[in-house]
């Protein structure tokens, strides 16, 4: 499923110049139990916002592991990174960090986007967190229970 929602921003990426792969760090095959559409809107929210903040000649990539009693898959891109003072604010509905607040009805989007994927991994009894750092891009991590 990762690497089918993966193959469906491919063109965009390519696009954009952006390198974007999945890449499952166990040959084992991983199992949660998720609501597919649910689970895909989550995943394609992390890409979009990938997409959305790493430039040309960046890379995004969608990564899988199995951990003790749960899976974990990360969206990482090399984008602009998110300053520390945005980070606890991140899944606040309708937030957007100050150097990228836009208008509502613009491409970039309507701040919408984190708090649904937080939803949705709460909704799975899972957990969401975000690593970043202007300047070295970001990691969105899911844990969903196995």
């Amino acid at each position: 499923m990762l690497d089918d929602i993966t193959l469906r921003f491919a063109a965009r990426a390519a696009q954009q110049g952006v390198t974007l792969d999945f890449t499952p760090e166990s040959g084992a095959p991983l199992v949660a139990e998720v609501d597919i559409e649910l689970f895909e809107r989550a995943l394609a929210n992390l890409l979009d916002n990938a997409l959305k903040h790493t430039p040309a000649g960046g890379a995004i990539r969608v990564t899988a592991a199995g951990e003790p009693g749960r899976v974990r898959v990360a969206v990482a891109d090399s984008g602009a990174g998110i300053a520390a003072a945005d980070l606890p604010h991140l899944f606040d509905r309708l937030y957007q960090a100050r150097e990228s607040v836009a208008p509502a009805t613009s491409a970039e989007g309507k701040g919408l986007g984190l708090t649904i994927v937080k939803r949705i991994v709460e909704l799975h009894r899972g957990e969401v967190a975000v690593h970043s750092a202007p300047g070295q891009g970001t990691t969105v991590t899911l844990r969903l229970p196995a």
